[in-house]
């Protein structure tokens, strides 16, 4: 399971390229909001390329068990333990990121991601034609044990997943 830092819209495309160069296919989780917007570009492109919705704020068993099996099927997913597009600042982990990894019973990737937010931050899509350097670095696997329902062992896996994005984001910002 791959665990990104989240500073851009573009950054699930990102990986997903970088990993479909490798001949596989990653499945992100996405906010459900985004699959409900009528025909909205986004939703249409979160249900074609099959990513899985997940109710924010909530632990969400039904996205936590298709995560899980989308693993054990043989694909990658995607988690952005922060849950949301931040500004830059690695802001802190959500626990659903080591529910999930637990579940499934595979280590969690950390990956860091840097420089796409300067194309597409937070606030919106800069038109003005630059062509931003775009780093992303990914760690060692980091193994994981336990029960997804342990709270005291979420939370320090999760810490431990953020700490290793942390430690890589410098490595991706520098070049």
């Amino acid at each position: 399971m791959f665990a990104p830092n989240h500073v851009s819209v573009l950054d699930p495309i990102l990986l997903a390229l970088g990993t479909s160069r490798r001949g596989r296919t990653i499945r992100f989780l996405a906010a459900a909001e985004f699959f409900d917007r009528g025909r909205h570009i986004v939703a249409f492109g979160l249900k074609r390329f099959r990513q899985i919705p997940v109710r924010r704020g909530l632990a969400d068993w039904t996205a936590l068990n298709e995560v899980a099996a989308v693993i054990r099927a043989g694909s990658l997913a995607g988690v952005f333990p922060e849950g949301r597009v931040g500004d830059g600042a690695l802001q802190p982990g959500r626990k659903g990121m080591a529910r999930m990894a637990m579940a499934a019973g595979v280590p969690i990737v950390p990956v860091a991601i840097w420089g796409s937010q300067r194309r597409w931050p937070r606030e919106g899509f800069r038109w003005r034609p630059l062509r931003p350097t775009v780093r992303i670095v990914i760690g060692k696997p980091i193994p994981v044990a336990g029960d997804p329902r342990d709270r005291r062992a979420v939370r320090s896996l999760t810490d431990a997943v953020m700490r290793e994005i942390q430690a890589l984001l410098p490595v991706a910002q520098r070049g």
